[in-house]
């Protein structure tokens, strides 16, 4: 399997590997970064591991963000990195106070 060269290519391997699933790529400090909605983490976090074109293994950490501004307060930030295709990806979802966020650790037990 060739290993992804840019970014590009690594934006390509996951709009592939998420398929219907909606999101909001952006670039930033040479990593893509995907917003995704909070009832979707578990299938995209599923999707961009099992996928042979991300494989998405290792969970790196998980992070919080507070806007006291915005309707959606607070943002959850996974990053995590596919040793395979020596490429990191940051996954955010923005939450309102009351959201309950879904556990990942049945996707990526070290994330207990």
């Amino acid at each position: 399997m060739a290993t992804l060269e840019n970014l590009d290519d690594l934006a390509t391997a996951v709009s592939d590997a998420l398929g219907e699933i909606g999101y909001e790529p952006a670039m930033a400090h040479g990593e893509l970064t995907i917003t995704v909605a909070i009832e979707d983490i578990v299938a995209v976090l599923t999707r961009l591991r099992d996928s042979m074109q991300t494989r998405f293994v290792s969970f790196i950490d998980i992070s919080g963000a507070d806007y006291p501004a915005r309707d959606k307060r607070f943002d959850v930030v996974y990053h995590f990195l596919s040793m395979y295709q020596n490429h990191r990806i940051r996954l955010r979802v923005a939450v309102r106070e009351e959201d309950m966020v879904p556990s990942i650790t049945d996707v990526h037990p070290s994330a207990n």
